[in-house]
């Protein structure tokens, strides 16, 4: 015979009114399942709290020590240093939400006892790192984020970049036109000839991609033939395979691309290191005044006959200044270009801003640098990945922290106590 076994809870009576929990004279809450965790009071001068919104990134379970895989060191250190600048981080999934209450059950990190789940007041100030593009199509997702604008919460980084409105955003600006090479949307194989015979090198990009899969290098030969290769999806390897003419790599790229779905670009021959390509992979964060502020940069080299320069691929790091040093043709003009980069990415920050209309604490670009020190606009991310290098990693946690204290400090006169409670659903799946 199967047991059911209940979880018995002890709750305090003060603090079970406020969650609208009924509980027996000694204190016990049943359950059936899961134990709800303990209410906090309501954020005032000393508890300003700081959300994180976040989805499961791996397939590594979830445990108490750590919630969120992958992700909890990086968690960590953002909630240490909110908390030396007098904030409070809670980190909560989609599901986490009690939308009636105005509260969510969310992770917060307390210095000598670790993660601790807590019933937390709704954050004024939401940074969204769902983990992936799937993830943020789903329906709950999709309604979360809805629901947080709808009670004025400030939600930055509110989705992942399409690829197309990235350089069309980039190209119509005056400030950024000349910093992004030649991109047009694929329409067809009659388009792609005519590309292919005027630029003679492109790349192929899923406007929707990340991580590299599905871009796809055109090159054409001196003898007519065109060269193509494309990262395997999720390999680490190149696959290469050469066609016989402009046409045949037309009709080749009828049956790969999609119209309307993928981004074809000008290639540009930059600087290589030891015969690899590299790029330069640069962040740009807004800082304590909500202005844009270069953080910094290092270099990645690809692994030998690879597409692309991730690191996840076989790419590998080197330092920035060793990297510009590296691929110019005159070494001196090293400290000039490193900063045309930093005055490039803050341009290109505020452009992009503005052109979506939408609300962004940081990006991450992948720049590409030409022999002469000409600089280009390759890609630009809205959820940058962390940055291995420790003084750079350090500086962008204070800076993340820091423009969420400014977020939090200029909505505190615009925010409405008095907002009526949302009847719709508590829960909704994550």
């Amino acid at each position: 015979m199967t047991m059911r076994r209940k979880a018995i809870l002890k709750v305090s009576r003060g603090v079970s009114p406020g969650m609208g929990l009924r509980v027996s004279p000694k204190g016990m809450l049943r359950t059936g399942a899961k134990a709800v965790p303990k209410a906090v009071p309501k954020a005032g001068p000393d508890q300003r709290l700081f959300g994180i919104l976040v989805t499961r990134s791996n397939n590594v379970p979830p445990t108490a020590a750590n919630p969120f895989p992958g992700r909890t060191g990086t968690f960590r250190q953002i909630s240490l240093m909110a908390a030396r600048q007098g904030l409070k981080v809670c980190v909560f999934r989609p599901g986490g939400l009690l939308k009636s209450k105005k509260q969510v059950v969310a992770h917060v990190y307390i210095s000598g006892r670790g993660w601790v789940r807590q019933v937390c007041p709704l954050p004024a100030v939401v940074y969204n790192r769902v983990a992936n593009r799937r993830a943020e199509s789903r329906p709950w997702i999709r309604r979360a984020l809805s629901w947080l604008k709808q009670q004025k919460v400030q939600v930055f980084n509110p989705a992942f970049l399409d690829k197309w409105q990235v350089y069309d955003i980039l190209q119509t600006n005056e400030e950024t036109k000349e910093l992004v090479p030649p991109t047009v949307l694929y329409t067809g194989t009659a388009q792609l000839v005519e590309k292919l015979r005027r630029w003679r090198f492109i790349y192929c990009k899923p406007r929707r991609g990340s991580l590299g899969n599905g871009i796809v290098s055109l090159k054409l030969m001196p003898n007519g033939r065109v060269a193509v290769a494309w990262n395997a999806r999720g390999g680490r390897w190149t696959r290469r395979l050469m066609l016989a003419d402009v046409e045949a790599a037309a009709a080749w790229g009828r049956r790969h691309f999609r119209p309307g779905w993928t981004c074809l670009q000008k290639g540009i021959t930059l600087a290589r290191l030891h015969g690899r390509q590299y790029d330069i992979r640069a962040l740009v964060q807004k800082d304590e005044a909500g202005e844009w502020r270069f953080t910094g940069a290092a270099g990645r080299v690809a692994a030998q006959g690879q597409v692309t320069t991730h690191v996840p691929r076989g790419g590998s790091r080197w330092r920035l200044d060793k990297a510009i040093k590296a691929g110019l043709a005159d070494p001196g003009q090293a400290p000039a270009v490193q900063a045309n980069l930093a005055r490039l990415c803050e341009k290109a920050a505020a452009a992009l801003e503005k052109g979506y209309g939408e609300l962004y604490g940081e990006f991450s670009l992948d720049v590409g640098m030409e022999k002469s020190g000409r600089l280009w606009i390759l890609e630009m991310n809205s959820k940058p990945f962390r940055f291995d290098e420790p003084d750079l990693r350090r500086l962008a946690y204070r800076r993340l922290v820091s423009f969420a204290r400014f977020l939090l400090e200029e909505g505190e006169q615009r925010r409405k106590p008095d907002q009526k409670p949302d009847s719709d659903q508590e829960h909704d799946r994550a």
